[in-house]
């Protein structure tokens, strides 16, 4: 793969070192994300809501050491993944489009039934940004034609939602040109 991922710095890089834009950090640099939210612990729990999700869906997760608080999230995916009978080839993929040079980490692709799903994981609020990011992911993995998203609460529940414009394309890439191009001009992001 000619891209590494730097879980600390959250950064993307070429094998000749070359620094990408990552896939949030774009949606986030062009303005569209609303970062209000975005608190140590809801970060947190994210992050552990991820790391929980990933290890039980790879067959690896030791249950008694899911925390309290993570455990209704896990238990919201446990259910999505049997009444959906979802089942994930890929998990925590890091992917790069060379072309546009940007890259990211989406959170599961597979399957639901026939149709060949690519899926973004959310411990808070679901948001219409949530689109544009699986369409960038989607970029990269074009065999994957359904985006969802699914929303885990704490109370064991999900909610699902499909993301089917396809002006969402277009809405990521005219973010990313705004932003590379408040690079070269050199004004803040």
């Amino acid at each position: 793969m000619p891209i590494t991922f730097n879980a600390e710095l959250h950064e993307y890089r070429t094998d000749a070192g070359v620094l990408v834009p990552g896939v949030t950090s774009i949606l986030k640099d062009a303005g569209l994300v609303d970062t209000t939210w975005f608190t140590d612990y809801a970060r947190e729990r994210g992050s552990a809501a991820h790391l929980a999700t990933a290890l039980w869906d790879r067959g690896e997760l030791d249950e008694d050491s899911v925390d309290d608080r993570i455990r209704g999230y896990l238990n919201a995916w446990c259910q999505f993944r049997r009444d959906s009978r979802f089942s994930p080839s890929l998990i925590e993929e890091v992917v790069y489009n060379e072309a546009m040079q940007y890259a990211g980490t989406f959170d599961r692709a597979g399957v639901i039934g026939d149709r060949a799903v690519i899926l973004d994981i959310k411990t808070g609020a679901m948001s219409p940004v949530t689109g544009l990011q699986l369409a960038a992911y989607q970029r990269c993995k074009p065999n994957f034609r359904t985006r969802l998203g699914v929303q885990l609460k704490d109370n064991g529940t999900y909610r699902v939602t499909e993301f089917s414009d396809r002006n969402d394309w277009n809405a990521f890439a005219g973010a990313l040109a705004l932003v590379n191009w408040k690079h070269n001009a050199g004004v803040a992001a």
